[in-house]
């Protein structure tokens, strides 16, 4: 395995090398070095970054563009990553302009509710989509008590749940589940772990899990089928002004649990946030 090459997936270093191609036709359309040009010249690099970044702001391009540009340089010219400050202050200047998008929380109340309605629809009136619904129902409910990520919820395995048994008796009620490259891998870790601390979801795993082959998925579609049927569930229980979506069960659950007085600090080990200040903006919610 060669190590400097698989330091980033090969998606991901697409999606470095698209952004560094952007750089490049703007760098010959605005008449300007080209990068590699500047390879040896930090401030060089540095001013034109942070003129493509201006340009990408005035042009209304996402923050991710400008960010893509900066992140596509340091990767091909890795002697400059000390060196572009310039360029990440803008960035963060842009991102101080934006307003704070968070995802509104989503009550225990409501989870449950989709969590038997789903699980209704997958048992009772929509038994030939009962392959989706009753998963959904299921990992909704899980993902909520567990403090996941749309993403992470979708990509559980059965392989990735340890339930309470003989050989587990310490779990009691509660299983685990092991999250495999999450999305802040970087930081906390390429596999982490979270806890369902709910009899009743714990229950459903195991009876979903019962002789279910370990490398399949629990929810057996995309991330886009998951929203899906999320939309439908919340327009059918009357909700869709609040503006509900998947994402919003990972901090409904950090709220409950904060609204109930858990420590800050706790939370965020329990919620696997990088920094304290992501879980702040949601307690603000709260």
């Amino acid at each position: 395995m060669n190590l400097q090459r698989t330091r980033v997936s090969k998606k991901y270093r697409k999606v470095l090398r698209a952004g560094y191609v952007d750089l490049c036709e703007w760098a010959l359309f605005n008449d300007r070095p080209h990068p590699a040009a500047l390879s040896e010249d930090a401030l060089a690099m540095s001013e034109l970054l942070i003129d493509f970044i201006q340009d990408a702001f005035e042009r209304n391009k996402p923050l991710s563009h400008g960010r893509r540009a900066i992140l596509a340089v340091q990767y091909e010219f890795r002697h400059l990553v000390k060196s572009l400050r310039g360029p990440w202050d803008s960035i963060s200047h842009w991102q101080e302009r934006q307003p704070v998008q968070l995802h509104v929380p989503c009550t225990r109340l409501i989870a449950y509710a989709v969590f038997c309605n789903a699980l209704l629809r997958g048992f009772v009136t929509d038994t030939r989509n009962a392959h989706l619904w009753i998963p959904f129902g299921v990992m909704v409910r899980t993902g909520w008590t567990a403090l996941m990520r749309p993403g992470e919820i979708v990509n559980l395995r059965g392989k990735h749940t340890v339930l309470p048994s003989a050989l587990h008796a310490a779990l009691t009620d509660t299983a685990i589940l092991m999250i495999d490259r999450p999305k802040n891998r970087r930081h906390l870790g390429r596999q982490q772990v979270c806890r369902v601390d709910d009899m009743t979801s714990t229950a459903w795993l195991r009876w979903l899990l019962e002789d279910m082959y370990p490398e399949l998925k629990i929810f057996p579609a995309s991330g886009a089928t998951f929203r899906a049927l999320f939309e439908e569930m919340c327009e059918e229980l009357g909700v869709t002004e609040i503006g509900l979506t998947a994402g919003s069960l990972r901090p409904g659950r950090a709220t409950h649990l904060f609204l109930e007085g858990m420590e800050t600090s706790r939370l965020r080990v329990m919620g696997r946030w990088k920094r304290l200040e992501s879980l702040d903006h949601y307690i603000q919610v709260a």
